[in-house]
């Protein structure tokens, strides 16, 4: 049986109450979006990986650190029990997010999230990644997944790729003393990951990574 793997937000960490953790990255400029899994499975509320974690926060609210990186939302909608985490860096931005309802395994728990009314049942990928979605339509629409077994499935693409550097990034770069290729191309590394929980062929929870490092 091949095991579903548990991403990093999943895992238990100390508590932290790091308000104003991020600050702003300026000068980070991101380059053309080149991915194999399709870029609408990969972002929620419009947020994407590289997504300064401030700005989430502007977005949906305040939030506290309930560990390094971490923060997360519950719908403010009474009966409705949706649950969002976000997992990133002041250097990388947003890495990772996860939809789930409360009352599952998963951490954090109700008191350790901020109500939010951009939280709902109905929140969706741009693709319509959503709770409650048949297994069966995800599959149709993303392939055969990398892994599975009877408690989920993984999709998952890595590799290296080259992009050409904007001249507002490598003018940033030359400022702040980094050595600038000569071709003025980057060669970075793509990691993109979806992973989804199924109970009675139906989506309970999904999780996405997606980040880019040079």
């Amino acid at each position: 049986t091949t095991e579903i793997y548990t991403l990093s937000l999943h895992d238990a960490l100390p508590i932290f109450l790091l308000m104003g953790f991020c600050a702003a990255n300026s000068g980070l400029v991101r380059g053309e979006d080149r991915r194999d899994l399709p870029a609408g499975y990969l972002s929620i509320l419009g947020f994407d990986g590289g997504t300064d974690l401030t700005d989430i926060q502007k977005k949906l609210g305040t939030a506290p650190y309930y560990s390094i990186g971490t923060f997360c939302y519950v719908s403010d909608h009474p009966g409705d029990k949706t649950k969002i985490i976000f997992q990133g860096s002041c250097e990388m931005g947003l890495s990772d997010f996860q939809v789930s309802t409360l009352g599952s395994p998963l951490e954090p728990s109700e008191r350790q999230c901020v109500p939010s009314s951009w939280v709902s049942r109905t929140i969706e990928t741009p693709s319509h990644l959503r709770l409650g979605m048949a297994v069966r339509d995800l599959v149709d629409q993303l392939g055969p997944p990398t892994q599975q077994n009877d408690r989920g499935m993984r999709w998952s693409r890595s590799g290296e790729a080259r992009r050409k550097l904007s001249r507002e990034t490598l003018d940033w770069w030359k400022k702040n003393g980094r050595a600038v290729p000569a071709t003025g191309d980057e060669l970075y590394f793509i990691d993109s990951v979806i992973d989804v929980t199924v109970k009675d062929g139906k989506v309970i929870s999904f999780s996405i990574h997606d980040m880019e490092t040079t």
